[in-house]
């Protein structure tokens, strides 16, 4: 099958599942172009050998006006649709939409099916005619299907209405994309995938007077929680020594870092800033619970099915989290323990739950692992998509 593979940005390092859709696909035999506006994040090791770089075509090597003018221009010295169609142009949208067409009609031959990955830039890349009467799979993975989909409704209905299939990560998110006006008959659950030969269990040392160590991986932003962790933290601190390590950055680490001192929690809270790929598996070695507070933020946003916390699992660490939209459907009863959003009260009860019950620690992360391996595997969601594939094209006329 061709699957012509449609994002904004790829590869990019924080969707690390898009990767594993082409990857896996290319794995079962399928010819898999990927057309890209913005230029790509390094790829990382799990992706090296596939060839990503001579698969992407990139709308424009850098994401300017002036680099965008050009290459319009070039292409219409030789192409009369092109000229055509520069002359309809009129506004930002439609400039780069016909980017990307270019870029679609440079590919070596006509796809089967059109992936479009996220809703958040569909008028990117709807009605491009080269690729408009083929099956479209459109996929919904987080933010798409809360925030930006809560505000504007209406602009999803064109999509609905073109996509022959409409995927999301969870249960939760196709009630959302139903409830938004998606006929239930296009919608299926696609979940994300992760590398789990690449990730292998990761069990950590375990010292009798070793501090509780918990760790979360995420950007520093108000629907990650983390003020809940940290508030949770402060809760326990004075009844054993507890060592919580916060990846990542964000527009929120000075409000965190000034909390941590608020509560006098310094010494039990660090914050650690972005990790490379290496320095994630290092801290994921060393911690016995990966926690994930993530709450509704104060503009819609929600998560889908975080990554991380699939990642977490299959490094075969138990997750202490919330009932927050997909997070319930991908952390089985026996391999975490979750709590309602915003309680950081309910949080600390959850840590120290987890801290007594030393005993169960092996059989959590076994039960992780193995969730992750059932349900969550690179070939697992590839068989899932090659399904999806399937009903798109059976749904053409």
């Amino acid at each position: 099958m061709n699957v012509l593979h449609c994002r904004t940005n790829f590869p990019k390092t924080s969707e690390t599942f898009v990767a594993n859709q082409v990857t896996g696909l290319l794995e079962h035999g399928h010819h898999v172009p990927v057309v890209s506006y913005f230029p790509p994040d390094p790829i990382l090791d799990q992706h090296r050998g596939y060839d990503l770089e001579n698969l992407v075509r990139y709308s424009v090597k850098t994401p300017t006006k002036t680099e965008g003018l050009r290459k319009l221009l070039r292409a219409a010295r030789n192409d009369p649709t092109i000229r055509s169609a520069i002359a309809s142009l009129r506004n930002k949208d439609d400039f780069i939409r016909l980017l990307n067409r270019i870029a679609i009609r440079s590919l070596d031959s006509s796809p089967d099916l059109v992936h479009l990955h996220f809703g958040s830039k569909l008028e990117w890349w709807l009605d491009i005619p080269e690729i408009s009467t083929i099956p479209l799979v459109l996929s919904f993975y987080g933010y798409d299907a809360s925030r930006n989909l809560f505000r504007k409704p209406e602009r999803y209905q064109h999509a609905f209405k073109q996509a022959s299939v409409v995927t999301g990560l969870s249960d939760h998110m196709i009630g959302i994309l139903h409830d938004a006006g998606c006929p239930a008959e296009k919608l299926f659950k696609q979940p994300i995938g992760v590398d789990t030969v690449a990730q292998e269990p990761l069990v950590p040392t375990r010292e009798v007077q070793q501090p509780l160590n918990l760790l979360s991986i995420c950007r520093l932003v108000p629907k990650k929680g983390i003020r809940y962790a940290i508030e949770a933290v402060s809760e326990l601190s004075e009844e054993y020594d507890i060592c919580y390590r916060i990846g990542g950055n964000g527009d929120q680490r000075d409000e965190l870092e000034e909390l941590a001192k608020a509560h006098g929690v310094t010494d039990s809270v660090e914050f650690l800033g972005w990790l490379s790929p290496e320095e994630l598996t290092t801290e994921m070695a060393h911690c016995h619970a990966f926690m994930q507070p993530s709450v509704i933020g104060p503009d819609g946003d929600m998560e889908g099915t975080p990554t991380v916390i699939l990642q977490a699992q299959a490094a075969g660490k138990p997750v202490i989290s919330t009932y927050h939209a997909g997070i319930p459907e991908i952390v089985p009863d026996n391999a975490g323990i979750l709590v309602p959003e915003r309680d950081s009260a309910a949080l600390a009860s959850a840590i120290h739950q987890f801290h007594s019950k030393k005993s169960h620690w092996d059989s959590m992360s076994v039960a992780a692992r193995r969730y992750v391996e059932n349900n969550h595997s690179i070939p697992k969601i590839t068989e899932n998509l090659e399904r999806v594939y399937s009903i798109a094209i059976s749904q053409m006329p």
